[in-house]
């Protein structure tokens, strides 16, 4: 069983350091890149909600009934629920990405993680 060196166990805490940085850098990626996309989509359901609002009040002025308004009210909720249909689908598909990302990031940092201490045990070893 061989000793490990000072100088050998400063290198290896060292790269231990330098690559946790990194990893935590990539994570730190991954977050924001998730969270600037969901404000965007926050944004966008705000629009959404305005614009159904805009429309409401153009009916409420230019029905010419009770009929109309109701009927112009129908449309105006019928297009609200299906484009929050959409939005609904778009941010699920960012959290599916996102996870997707996570994944990826915390396999390659198990890989790397047991490789080191798979060098270490074998210099420990000769």
């Amino acid at each position: 069983m061989k000793k490990i060196t000072p100088n050998e166990t400063i290198d290896m805490l060292n790269d231990a350091a330098g690559t946790g940085y990194e990893a935590m850098r990539q994570l730190g990626e991954i977050n924001q890149r998730a969270f600037d996309r969901m404000v965007d989509k926050q944004f966008a359901l705000m629009n959404l909600w305005l614009d159904a609002g805009m429309q409401q009040i153009k009916l409420a002025t230019e029905a010419k009934g009770v009929q109309d308004l109701m009927t112009g009210n129908l449309g105006v909720a019928k297009t609200l629920t299906e484009k929050l249909i959409a939005e609904n689908r778009a941010t699920l598909e960012i959290a599916h990405e996102t996870r997707d990302e996570l994944r990826a990031w915390w396999e390659a940092g198990v890989a790397d993680a047991t490789a080191r201490a798979s060098k270490v045990a074998q210099k420990v070893a000769a």
